[in-house]
């Protein structure tokens, strides 16, 4: 998939998930974990800008590894705690 399928797949994911009323309240935290959630994995497009014979040799390799697939949540929980936390409606 392209960067602008990965886009779509995240914000069709965003607009699935607010209709639960508890993701609903924070719609910035919901799309922001979702839409950089289906990107993140894909951040080896960068090598692109180093050559194409790089990238294609690197693509799906340490990003779509077993260890990352625990980093990339971890990763993206403490970045959406960390700009979200004083938007908590619950948070005092």
């Amino acid at each position: 998939m392209d960067t602008a399928t990965h886009i779509a797949i995240g914000v069709g994911l965003t607009a699935l998930a607010t209709t639960d009323p508890a993701l609903g309240q924070n719609i910035g935290a919901t799309a922001t974990i979702l839409i950089v959630g289906s990107l993140i994995p894909d951040i080896d497009t960068v090598l692109k800008l180093k050559d194409n014979a790089t990238y294609i040799s690197n693509h799906r390799g340490i990003t779509h590894s077993i260890p990352f697939t625990l980093f990339w949540p971890l990763l993206l929980t403490l970045l959406v705690y960390s700009l979200f936390n004083h938007l908590d409606p619950l948070h005092v």
